[in-house]
C-alpha cells in the first residue's frame, strides 16, 4: 500500500503543468470505460490531438473509430434520461393525478404556466401576460418564472396530453439535459475519459440541490444551457471570430433568460470569478486574449440586450410589475452544517436532519456530505496548478462563502457573525436573491473537481507498470468514489394525490354561470391553490379573481406579494375560514361586499370542500343577501345581477 501512495504522490508534480483548462492526461486502462483514439494511447501517455495531420489511412479509419464513441455518447444520454425518469418515477405512475408532495403549490403553478403558454401560442396572445388570474388586473408572467424557453416548445405536448404530462417531461428534460450538457462540456475542456465525464456530469445533473428543486421547480432543474454558456465564454479567449462566437453566446444567454433569470445572474458572477482568476494566474496569456474576448463579450451583450429589451421592460415596468425586495428572501438562509449533511431525498439522507438545516424540502441546495466536501477541498489544493481545478476551486470557494448569507448560522444556531453576503444584499437585484441557491454554483464546481481528479487518477493508474499496485490503487479509487457519491445519489421524489377537481369544473357546469366575468373562490387566497386546479381543469377558459403568483401588493404599493391585492371581503372570508365561526356581519360589510364583487367583475362565487364550509356558506349568504346552491360538489352563488 505504501508503494501505491508513494507512486501516486510522486506523480502529482509530474503532471501538474500539463493543462490549460483541460487536464492533459488521457485516462486509460482499467478505470476507463472508453478512450477516443484521438485522446491518448493505450499506455496512458498523452498523445497530441491538435496540429497534427492524419495520414490517409488514419483518415479512412476515423469514421470506424468514431462510431463506437458516438454509440457510447448516445448510451450516456440515454442513461441520464432514465435517471430523470427514475427521480420522477412516482409522478409517472399516475401522471394525470399526482403532484409532488413537498411542493404542491408550485406543481400546480407550473401546470398553469405550461397551459397558459400553450394557449397564448394557439391564440396568438401575449405570452408575457395572462388575464386568467387576478381578475380584473391579470398577471405579469414575465415577472413570474413563465419559463417560456420550455413552456413554448412543450406546447404541443401540453395541448394534446395535458400540462401534467408536459410538467413531468420538463423535469425529466431538466435533469437529463443538465447532465448531458455537463458531460459534453467536461469532455471538451477537462477530461478525455468518458467514464470520468459520465460520473462527474451525472453528479452535476442529479446532485441533491437539483433533486430538491425537482419538487416542482423545473425552471431551476433545467440548467442545460449554463455549462454551454460557460464553455462558450471560455472559448472566447482564443476565438478568431469574436462576432460569430459573440452572437452564439448572446443567443444562448437570451434563451436561458427565458428559462430562469436567476441562474443567469449566478453564472455571470461565476464567469467573472473565472476571468479574474485566469487573468491573475496567466497575465501574459490573458493580455493577449483580452481583445478577442472583450469583442466577443460586447457582441454577446449587444445581442442579448437587443433581444431581451422588450421582455425585460415588460417585466420591470410593464402592467402588474412589482419592485423592491422579496420580503421572504431572508427566510431562506444557509446553514453551514448543511454542506456536510445529506439531503432528505439522498440515499444517505435523514429527513429530520435535513428539515433542521433547510428552510423547506425544495431548498436543500447543498448537502454534499463530509466525504465529498473533504475530497473537493483536497482535489482543489493538490491540483491547484491545473487551471481547471484552480478555476473550479475558486468558484466553489467564492460561492460557498457568499451562500453563508447576511449572518452565519451553524446547525440551527445564529452565531451573530456577519456573513460576506451582507456587503451585497442591499444592491439592486441582489436584494431579492435567495442566498441558499448560490450553493447550486458550488455543485457545478464540485462536479468539475470530480472530473479533474478522475482524469488525473485515471492517467496515473494507466501509467503503472506493476499490475498488483494498479489493482490496489484502483480498489482505493473506486472505494473513494463510492463513499462520496452513493450517499448523495437520489431517491424518487415523493408524491401525493390531491382531492379530485369538483365536477362543477371538471364536467363544464361552470359554463352555465360564467360569461365575461370572473369566478371568485370562497375565500380568495393564494394558498392552497385549489382554485388554480379548477382553472386548469377548465383549460383556462374563465377568469379567476384569485391565484398563486407574484404581483404588486396593491395599486399603490408595488412591493411584491403572493396572490391578488387584498380586498376587505376577501379578508373577512379568510378570517371565517381560519376560525370556523360566523361573525356578526354589518350593513357596511354587505355594501363593501357588493363593491368588491363589482371590482372583481364577478359572475359567480364558488365554495369548494372546506373544513369550515358551513360557516363560510352562512357568511356568504348574509353578505350578498341570497342563499347559495349546491351543485357539482361545490356551493355556488350566481351574482351576475349584483354587479
Amino acid at each position: 500500500m505504501g508503494r501505491v501512495v508513494a507512486r501516486l504522490g510522486g506523480a502529482f508534480e509530474e503532471v501538474g503543468d500539463r493543462a490549460d483548462l483541460g487536464v492533459g492526461v488521457a485516462g486509460t486502462g482499467m478505470l476507463s470505460a472508453d478512450l477516443d483514439a484521438t485522446s491518448g494511447s493505450g499506455d496512458g501517455k498523452p498523445v497530441p490531438t491538435t496540429d497534427v495531420e492524419a495520414s490517409d489511412s488514419d483518415q479512412a479509419e476515423q469514421p470506424a473509430r468514431r462510431t463506437p464513441g458516438r454509440l457510447l455518447d448516445a448510451a450516456v444520454v440515454a442513461a441520464y434520461a432514465l435517471g430523470g425518469c427514475y427521480v420522477t418515477a412516482r409522478l409517472w405512475l399516475d401522471i394525470a393525478h399526482r403532484v409532488t408532495a413537498d411542493n404542491e403549490q408550485d406543481h400546480v403553478f407550473f401546470q398553469f404556466v405550461l397551459l397558459n403558454a400553450a394557449r397564448a401560442l394557439t391564440g396568438l396572445d401575449n405570452p408575457l401576460f395572462s388575464t386568467a388570474l387576478n381578475a380584473p388586473y391579470g398577471v405579469n408572467m414575465m415577472a413570474n418564472t413563465s419559463m417560456l424557453g420550455l413552456s413554448l416548445p412543450l406546447a404541443p405536448i401540453t395541448l394534446t396530453l395535458g400540462p401534467t404530462v408536459s410538467l413531468g417531461l420538463a423535469l425529466v428534460i431538466g435533469f437529463a439535459g443538465t447532465a448531458t450538457a455537463w458531460y459534453f462540456v467536461l469532455r471538451r475542456h477537462v477530461t478525455a475519459n468518458r467514464l470520468v465525464a459520465f460520473i462527474a456530469a451525472g453528479f452535476c445533473g442529479f446532485a441533491p440541490g437539483l433533486v430538491s428543486h425537482g419538487n416542482a421547480h423545473p425552471n431551476i432543474v433545467a440548467q442545460f444551457m449554463l455549462p454551454l454558456i460557460v464553455s462558450r465564454v471560455i472559448r472566447l479567449r482564443d476565438t478568431g471570430r469574436p462576432v460569430r462566437d459573440g452572437i452564439m453566446l448572446g443567443l444562448m444567454v437570451t434563451y436561458q433568460l427565458f428559462i430562469n433569470e436567476e441562474l443567469v445572474l449566478y453564472t455571470a458572477v461565476a464567469c467573472l470569478v473565472m476571468v479574474v482568476v485566469y487573468a491573475l494566474s496567466r497575465p501574459a496569456q490573458a493580455l493577449r486574449s483580452a481583445r478577442p474576448f472583450a469583442a466577443g463579450m460586447a457582441v454577446a451583450a449587444g445581442v442579448a440586450l437587443a433581444l431581451m429589451a422588450y421582455p425585460l421592460w415588460f417585466q420591470f415596468l410593464g402592467p402588474q410589475h412589482y419592485a423592491g425586495p422579496f420580503w421572504w428572501s431572508h427566510m431562506f438562509d444557509m446553514d453551514l452544517a448543511s454542506y456536510v449533511a445529506y439531503a432528505r431525498e439522498s440515499i444517505g439522507g435523514d429527513p429530520a436532519v435535513a428539515s433542521r438545516l433547510a428552510a423547506n424540502p425544495t431548498e436543500e441546495n447543498s448537502f454534499f456530505g463530509w466525504p465529498l466536501c473533504v475530497f473537493a477541498v483536497v482535489t482543489g489544493l493538490v491540483w491547484f496548478r491545473v487551471m481547471a481545478a484552480r478555476l473550479a476551486f475558486m468558484v466553489a470557494l467564492v460561492f460557498a462563502v457568499l451562500s453563508f448569507g447576511n449572518q452565519i448560522k451553524i446547525d440551527g444556531v445564529q452565531t451573530g457573525v456577519p456573513g460576506p453576503w451582507k456587503l451585497f444584499s442591499g444592491l439592486p437585484l441582489l436584494e431579492s436573491v435567495i442566498v441558499t441557491r448560490l450553493a447550486l454554483v458550488v455543485t457545478a464546481a464540485v462536479g468539475v473537481l470530480l472530473a479533474v481528479a478522475g482524469e488525473r487518477i485515471a492517467g496515473l493508474l494507466a501509467s503503472m507498470d506493476d499490475r498488483d499496485s494498479r489493482r490496489k490503487a484502483l480498489f482505493i479509487w473506486y472505494g473513494t468514489v463510492a463513499a462520496m457519491l452513493i450517499p448523495v445519489a437520489p431517491t424518487p421524489l415523493p408524491t401525493t394525490t390531491p382531492a379530485p377537481v369538483p365536477a362543477f369544473f371538471a364536467d363544464g357546469t361552470w359554463r352555465q354561470y360564467v360569461g365575461d366575468g370572473s369566478v371568485v373562490p370562497v375565500p380568495p387566497q393564494p394558498l392552497p391553490p385549489e382554485s388554480m386546479r379548477w382553472l386548469i381543469a377548465a383549460k383556462l377558459e374563465f377568469r379567476l379573481a384569485d391565484g398563486y403568483f407574484l404581483g404588486p401588493k396593491s395599486e399603490h404599493d408595488p412591493t411584491p406579494d403572493y396572490g391578488p391585492p387584498r380586498r376587505p371581503t376577501a379578508e373577512l372570508l379568510r378570517q371565517v375560514a381560519a376560525s370556523g365561526s360566523m361573525p356578526q356581519i354589518t350593513d357596511v360589510q354587505r355594501l363593501q361586499a357588493a363593491a368588491d364583487l363589482r371590482h372583481w367583475q364577478a359572475d359567480v362565487l364558488v365554495l369548494g370542500p372546506h373544513p369550515h364550509a358551513d360557516a363560510l356558506r352562512k357568511a356568504v349568504d348574509v353578505l350578498i343577501g341570497q342563499p347559495g346552491r349546491e351543485t357539482g360538489g361545490v356551493w355556488v352563488w350566481d351574482v351576475r345581477t349584483l354587479r
